[in-house]
């Protein structure tokens, strides 16, 4: 609890002083008019902060007495694998951070996290997935001699979807939010968890009105979290199946989906930036709080409803809600424009 209170109180010192951290740290995001809507740069700082709580944590598995034992050996089984884990998302952090300062090449990033994601692998086995039960068919699903291939694209399609997803104030930290929420309730992940959800909050405080952004430092590293979380619970056969994992993040990822065909169709590359996002086209048929609200409740309803229906068709349902969703706000557009 100690360390709890030392996360509060530090993540409130932040926030009374984020101008002056932004002002050491000078990473911006600046507008474009184009993409970019805000009117003035906002500081790239978001991950950064959420990325000093994780150090904590680190520092917490280093120098305090089974602090590991008692708050995450149930979950992460060795100390190894936790900092095996901490080692190369710190590395992804750093990348981030490098790109958001100076805009790398997409395809150099992609190579980059394959090797980033392929050497976790290798020193850490047991994210490697085996297999996958569908509960709701009562059908395992085994992977043979493409689980490494097949493990490296589950982290990189949920990377990306997260970076994509992150496109206006609210949307990205209030996502993160909710799934470390589930961690706790479903996986008593409690400390690991609440060591996220503070700096979180934080962020979704100075997010509110634009004044700290994510960037990609936080939803590279956070998403490449999340997935390690997710792979291994499947491997521990834990408390959350694969369906609910897939309709934790079937928005952000449907939405990938949708853009990358549209973009090879228009023939541009498929990781290029457009106004093409669901968020775009709920901004400009709705003002920007109502927007936030509906796509949150989008994100959240799908799990909630498996909790009560445990149904494979929960799955079909929500690619049908988000496509009829895309459909409507589209011709909704295409009438304003006419």
């Amino acid at each position: 609890m100690i360390l709890i209170l030392v996360s509060l109180i530090l993540n409130f010192l932040i926030i009374l002083n984020y101008k002056k951290i932004s002002n050491i740290i000078g990473i911006y995001d600046y507008p474009d008019k184009k993409r970019k809507i805000h009117l003035k740069k906002v500081p790239l700082i978001g991950g950064i902060v959420v990325y000093i709580n994780f150090f904590l944590l680190f520092i917490s598995v280093i120098f305090i007495p089974d602090f590991f034992v008692e708050n995450l050996k149930i979950f992460f089984t060795k100390k190894s694998n936790f900092l095996n884990l901490f080692f190369i998302s710190s590395f992804i952090m750093l990348l981030g951070i490098y790109d958001d300062k100076k805009n790398l090449n997409a395809n150099l990033k992609f190579i980059i996290l394959i090797i980033c994601t392929y050497i976790l692998l290798i020193i850490n086995n047991d994210l490697i997935i085996d297999s996958i039960f569908l509960i709701s068919l009562n059908f395992v699903f085994f992977t043979y001699d493409y689980a490494i291939f097949f493990t490296i694209l589950c982290f990189l399609l949920f990377i990306n979807a997260s970076n994509m997803y992150d496109g206006i104030n609210l949307q990205l930290g209030p996502y993160f939010i909710f799934i470390f929420f589930v961690f706790i309730f479903k996986l008593e992940l409690f400390i690991f968890s609440t060591l996220f959800l503070i700096p979180l909050f934080a962020f979704c405080y100075l997010n509110y009105n634009g004044k700290i952004f994510l960037g990609n430092s936080g939803a590279y590293f956070i998403s490449f979290l999340i997935a390690s979380i997710f792979i291994a619970q499947n491997n521990l056969d834990t408390m959350i199946s694969p369906e609910e994992i897939f309709l934790i993040m079937s928005i952000p990822g449907l939405d990938m989906f949708r853009l990358f065909i549209y973009r090879i169709f228009i023939k541009k590359n498929p990781f290029s930036a457009d106004q093409e996002h669901l968020h775009h086209y709920m901004i400009k048929n709705f003002n920007i709080r109502i927007s936030q609200v509906y796509i949150f409740l989008l994100n959240i309803i799908p799990f909630c409803l498996y909790q009560f229906y445990k149904s494979l068709y929960l799955i079909f349902v929500t690619i049908a809600a988000y496509t009829l969703i895309y459909i409507l706000l589209f011709l909704k557009k295409k009438r304003n424009v006419n």
